[in-house]
């Protein structure tokens, strides 16, 4: 894997190149050994299709290319042969390999037809958190195998890489464009000689990079990313390590920032629903999705109350909450995660800790969820009481929302939990709550972030971002007191929709829809 495969010539590892279909020399031949070498982990059958599925996009791997025999493929895959049959069989289902009997027969590679309408799909199933994590680890490969390549490329490293810029600039379509771009950063990889990086990139290139076509379907987008490309040959060829990390650090976070305002403009398209949306109306789109989740947890718990405060025991309570909870779903938005309720300590008979809670599920059904370990004795004892959706309430008697948190162990995405006291005779009793994921919130809201004229933030009352319109800003983040703009409304608790944050020379600005 180590080896500089511009100098690989065609042997045991190589795919079939039967007439009328020969790979052409450059790239394919120096990445074949890469994408066909060894396959090492457990689940081989899904691992064997993600190598081969990439290398097709990539193009090493051309239309009407046969693939060695099942049994020699297999052997150089370092897999059995039921899950390269195994993985073959899903390429079939895609439409990405077709496998012909007889004399002449044998699995022969399917380019797909890429529309930017099935990457923009993609793109908008991904969170922001989710993005910027992939966005994040592209980098990081990127700028590391950059500096590597620096210190370890040999002298017919550089001419690729340049055949690489100027394929991209000759280009006319997303799809050749995003080739053009894999296989830079492929060539990156071979050069820094090490066989984890480039099993990395092969990984990354499936994961995320075929997203980027969107961002180079453009003339001059292409023309801009080349000179990007530009940058980092000249300091791989000077041997210059930082200015090489630099470099490919700048291509990759110009191409994931015009991805993430592409992501944004796809959300507000989708979001829209007739409504003018303007910056005016943002903090009344605000206002009426909070009201919307405490008037209904308010509903919650009047109607939980007086069963609470009557003492009774728990089949009574969890079914007064199903048939309360069962109404409420229908009416919440969409982003709308789970929903029930927390009581007090010792106010359910024989249950000194008690919750009813519903969760939805991958098929977006809402069932009764008992996971929460809620036994004092145990390790992983679930101590809600403790935490700022219920002490608030309790000991301010107001409707809360805690978060962003990641729900680390539960839908392992970025949360907000709402919760509104349950209160009779004086008595607190416990809290009716709602969880509703950021990713849906952000979805909802996209259309009037990006109507904001400026950076514009929303965060909550220890100044950690929600939302935003904004590269510069993701959820989670804390904005410094530096950061927090020149305007602010403040809204329900305590949130505040920071208008001109960030407004630094460094910021990469808003996320307009027409960038």
């Amino acid at each position: 894997m180590c080896e500089d495969l511009g100098t690989a010539s065609q042997g045991e590892g190589a795919v079939s190149t039967d007439q009328p279909h020969e790979i052409a020399a450059e790239p394919a031949l120096r990445a074949q050994r890469v994408f066909l070498g060894r396959v090492d982990v457990e689940d081989s059958s899904a691992a064997v299709a993600r190598r081969l599925r990439t290398a097709i996009g990539l193009g090493y791997l051309g239309h009407g290319d046969r693939l060695p025999r099942e049994a020699d493929l297999a052997r150089q895959l370092g897999v059995t042969a039921f899950s390269l049959r195994e993985a073959l069989s899903h390429l079939r289902a895609e439409g990405l390999i077709l496998t012909r009997a007889g004399k002449h027969g044998g699995s022969f590679v399917q380019r797909p037809t890429e529309t930017d309408s099935m990457a923009g799909d993609a793109l908008m199933r991904l969170s922001a958190t989710e993005l910027r994590d992939l966005g994040d680890w592209r980098t990081m490969l990127a700028t590391q195998a950059a500096s590597l390549a620096a210190k370890r490329a040999s002298t017919s490293t550089i001419p690729r890489l340049a055949s690489c810029a100027q394929e991209l600039r000759h280009v006319t379509s997303a799809t050749e464009a995003r080739r053009a771009l894999g296989h830079f950063h492929m060539e990156l990889a071979v050069a820094s000689q090490s066989a984890r990086l480039s099993r990395a990139e092969m990984r990354i290139h499936e994961e995320f990079d075929w997203l980027l076509g969107i961002t180079l379907d453009e003339k001059g987008a292409r023309e801009e990313a080349a000179r990007a490309m530009d940058a980092v040959i000249e300091a791989v060829a000077g041997e210059r390590v930082d200015d090489a990390r630099t470099t490919a650090h700048d291509l990759m976070d110009a191409m994931i920032s015009r991805l993430a305002r592409t992501r944004m403009s796809l959300l507000a398209g989708q979001a829209r629903d007739g409504r003018a949306a303007s910056e005016s109306s943002l903090v009344e789109e605000l206002q009426s999705f909070t009201s919307a989740f405490t008037d209904a947890l308010a509903e919650l718990a009047s109607d939980v109350a007086p069963a609470l405060l009557a003492g009774e025991r728990e089949v009574g309570v969890r079914s007064r909450t199903a048939r309360t909870v069962a109404r409420l779903v229908d009416r919440l938005d969409a982003a709308l995660d789970g929903v029930g309720i927390l009581t007090e300590v010792g106010v359910v008979p024989d249950r000194p800790y008690y919750m009813a809670w519903w969760q939805r599920d991958g098929d977006g059904v809402f069932a009764l969820d008992d996971h929460h370990v809620l036994d004092q004795t145990r390790d992983d004892f679930y101590n809600y009481t403790a935490l700022d959706y219920f002490v608030t309430p309790r000991s301010e008697g107001r409707p809360w929302a805690m978060g962003p948190y990641i729900d680390v162990g539960g839908v392992d995405d970025y949360l907000i939990t709402i919760s509104v006291p349950i209160r009779s005779d004086g008595r607190f009793l416990g809290i009716a709550a709602a969880d509703l994921r950021v990713s849906a919130l952000e979805k909802r809201l996209a259309p009037w972030l990006l109507a904001v004229d400026g950076e514009c933030l929303l965060v909550n009352a220890e100044s950690r971002v929600i939302v935003s319109n904004t590269v510069s800003h993701h959820v989670g983040d804390v904005v410094r007191a530096d950061e927090r703009g020149v305007d602010a409304d403040t809204l329900d608790f305590q949130w505040r929709l920071v208008r001109g944050a960030g407004s630094s020379s460094t910021s990469p600005g808003p996320l307009r829809g027409g960038d």
